[in-house]
């Protein structure tokens, strides 16, 4: 009765092969579209591939020395290098945080001592 009520609802619909034949809902579109627009980075990346030379780790402006006078006085070379090091220092940060037994303590304590504070000093 269930699946008639849903096909009335959908007028032109298909059988789609399933065996309870139920409408699929937006559980089913959001898996299909994380699985479309996702990957396996132990798949999908070729890890022994070289660096693409020339190639920043970041768009350059991302990086923390960006616009100064030290960023003026450093060469392409050194540029594309630092950029791809902060990169791998986001990263490993990032990982320590997803894989360390402490993370979610530390995060804890990361956001407590930088909590704007509450009472006045006036």
């Amino acid at each position: 009765m269930i699946a008639k009520d849903a096909e009335r609802r959908q007028p032109g619909r298909q059988d789609s092969g399933r065996e309870d034949n139920r409408p699929r809902g937006g559980g089913h579109r959001l898996l299909r579209s994380s699985l479309e627009h996702s990957y396996e980075p132990n798949l999908d990346i070729d890890w022994n591939a070289p660096l693409v030379d020339g190639a920043y780790g970041m768009s350059a402006h991302r990086v923390s020395l960006y616009g100064t006078e030290l960023w003026d006085q450093l060469t392409e070379e050194q540029r594309i290098t630092l950029s791809i090091h902060e990169v791998c220092s986001v990263a490993r940060v990032g990982l320590w945080f997803r894989d360390h037994p402490d993370a979610d303590a530390a995060a804890l304590r990361l956001r407590r001592t930088r909590a704007p504070s509450t009472s006045s000093t006036r």
